[in-house]
């Protein structure tokens, strides 16, 4: 009976280990790693670092869960804000 639910766990996470990859088309397994990305933003150059999911198969940026892009916008619209040097709302 603990061997089921130990199997059981293991097929839960691997569940979270993939991501939809736009290039490859399929749900793929992907890594995480720290990077400073560059990026146009309302046509000024930011720089800013983001923990960025990778396909493991191309390595193509993927949203590892729900709130990917949500956090990735506000690092971007920081460091805008921060390139700017002013309080904008």
């Amino acid at each position: 009976m603990r061997l089921v639910e130990v199997r059981r766990v293991i097929k839960t996470s691997k569940l979270h280990e993939r991501a939809y990859c736009q290039e490859c088309g399929k749900l793929v397994d992907y890594s995480i790693r720290d990077e400073v990305v560059e990026e146009n933003f309302h046509g000024t150059i930011v720089h800013f670092s983001f923990k960025v999911g990778r396909c493991k198969e191309c390595g193509t940026e993927v949203a590892t869960d729900n709130g990917y892009n949500f956090r990735r916008g506000d690092a971007v619209w920081e460091a805008y804000k921060k390139l700017k040097g002013e309080f904008i709302r």
